[in-house]
């Protein structure tokens, strides 16, 4: 008696592996199709972007915003991926209430000066808000670069969307850069491997004037946001993503506060991961 019931436990337990194995692969599968139907959710062209993004080919396409019809290139199968989730379906740039105010203080042209462009997904989502803005875009990965080049040219922005092929930072050099990276592409040590030598340019003085102000430089913002300069900016409105590469304390969170309520902002978080870094909006404090 004991070894039959032992007999089919053992086979019901073979039973349950086996469905556990169908049941895992369906269960991604499904999961895959369903961010991809949302993603797509929010262009145009639903069903060609749903088969790209299941391909995940790593290929660069182009798409238009519903609503508005603004276009956006971006590669499947990548941390694009990532960048449009947190601009089109998590709404991390959706303005709080002191950022739409200063940027209504600005009128319908804001100046947006753009550090970290990667393929141009803010740049759209600005036009999308406000279809008259000037934007000004640095971004030194020459894949991300060439694509970011391709979203202007499909909105037919160049008067008032540009990009230039360097890294943001507090002087005019020529810094080692790890590219290919998709969004992670960053400034490194010098005689790190696989760099290669990019141009950097001193973005204080792009900075005078402008209405608003995106950092994500994957830790270049450091030198930026420490240069006494920077306090001296007329900067109505920033959003910063803050890292712990090349940060000046340990935690990136506490400095970027500090830099930022020594600059004469107000901030408000974001969100902040484990691994350290974060984002969060800055706007001019008032004063008396």
């Amino acid at each position: 008696m004991a070894a039959g019931r032992d007999a089919l436990f053992q086979i019901c337990f073979a039973a349950i592996r086996a469905l556990a194995r169908l049941i895992g692969p369906v269960s991604s599968w499904i999961w895959r199709v369903r961010a991809a139907m949302a993603r797509a959710s929010r262009v145009e062209e639903q069903w060609a972007f749903v088969r790209s993004d299941l391909e995940a080919s790593g290929r660069p396409a182009v798409y238009h915003l519903r609503p508005g019809g603004t276009a956006l290139c971006i590669r499947h199968g990548t941390g694009d991926q990532h960048i449009f989730d947190e601009v089109f379906r998590r709404d991390v740039y959706d303005f709080p209430a002191p950022v739409l105010t200063a940027l209504e203080a600005a009128g319908p042209r804001p100046r947006v000066v753009d550090l970290g462009g990667h393929v141009g997904l803010f740049g759209a989502y600005m036009r999308s808000r406000y279809p008259e803005a000037r934007i000004t875009a640095f971004e030194p990965d020459p894949e991300s670069a060439a694509l970011l080049e391709r979203a202007i040219a499909e909105n037919r922005a160049a008067e008032s969307w540009s990009v230039t092929r360097a890294c943001a930072l507090n002087r005019d050099d020529e810094v080692d850069f790890t590219p290919g990276q998709n969004c992670l592409s960053r400034l490194e040590s010098e005689g790190d491997r696989d760099t290669i030598r990019v141009p950097a340019v001193d973005v204080l003085p792009q900075l005078a004037g402008a209405d608003f102000v995106k950092l994500d430089i994957e830790g270049s913002e450091w030198p930026i946001l420490a240069d006494p300069r920077f306090a001296a900016l007329d900067v109505r409105a920033a959003v910063l993503e803050y890292h712990p590469h090349m940060a000046p304390e340990p935690d990136a969170r506490a400095a970027a506060a500090r830099l930022l309520d020594q600059a004469g902002f107000e901030t408000a978080p974001i969100f902040h991961a484990p691994e350290g870094h974060g984002m969060m909006w800055a706007w001019r404090r008032a004063t008396a």
